[in-house]
């Protein structure tokens, strides 16, 4: 099976979407599109964008930058998903 790549600008970067916490990085609430069709073994990757506002409050350009890679291991549907962000 063909390894695909699936790739979107984070306009934020807030931990929420993409979540990196807790060992497993998910995108629960973010990129449906990616979330339908991503098969395990296939990357996502989040690039920054043009106008990136960090925690500091300014806004610098990240548009160059991979800010996550992540290799799809599983694949959740939303119920399952909220099941195993309780259990942690």
């Amino acid at each position: 099976m063909t390894q695909k790549l699936y790739s979107y600008v984070l306009r934020y970067d807030d931990g929420a979407a993409p979540n990196p916490f807790w060992g497993t990085c998910t995108l629960t609430i973010c990129k449906p599109d990616i979330r339908r069709k991503a098969s395990v073994g296939d990357w996502v990757i989040g690039t920054g964008s043009k106008n990136s506002r960090l925690k500091d409050g300014n806004t610098y350009d990240l548009s160059d930058s991979v800010v996550y890679a992540m290799k799809v291991t599983k694949n959740f549907r939303l119920p399952t998903t909220t099941n195993f962000a309780d259990s942690i």
